[in-house]
């Protein structure tokens, strides 16, 4: 095995704590969306290293990890929650069952849950939306399209 670079250290630590900000779900946190941009350039030095340079496969994850962190932030710019499940939907591909990417489908499943949560707050129009029950929501349905009273 080859050695790893204190650059490429710094990376993965780097990569590991965007990882844990994106999983703690603070919206708007500025220090994600900065910590993303420096990891963009760490992962152009790793590519530009002659010595102790990181195998394609090691490259080539860490490409796919900093791309899905930086969808998950511009998703979450997005003005609408239709607009937002939709960006994240585009963000899971790509992603195998291999531990490596365990905690990106940890991230990936919150904002899923989130948006919808939201999506659905706007479909409803109020905050109680999430108490609705189904029979609730099955007799409103029938309300409006048989228009009984």
């Amino acid at each position: 095995m080859i050695p790893k670079s204190r650059l490429e250290i710094n990376f993965c630590r780097l990569l590991s704590r965007c990882e844990e900000l994106a999983g703690q779900r603070k919206q708007n946190d500025w220090r994600l969306e900065k910590y993303v941009k420096a990891l963009e350039e760490k992962l152009i030095e790793l590519k530009k290293l002659n010595t102790c340079q990181p195998s394609k496969e090691s490259l080539a994850e860490y490409t796919k990890k900093v791309e899905f962190l930086k969808g998950v932030i511009n998703a979450d710019k997005l003005p609408s929650a239709v607009e937002k499940v939709m960006a994240n939907q585009l963000l899971s591909s790509g992603f195998s069952s291999s531990p490596k990417y365990s905690q990106t489908k940890v991230i990936h499943l919150q904002n899923q849950s989130l948006y919808t949560q939201e999506m659905r707050k706007e479909l409803f129009g109020s905050k109680d939306a999430d108490a609705l029950s189904v029979g609730e929501l099955r007799s409103s349905q029938l309300f409006w399209f048989h228009g009984e009273s």
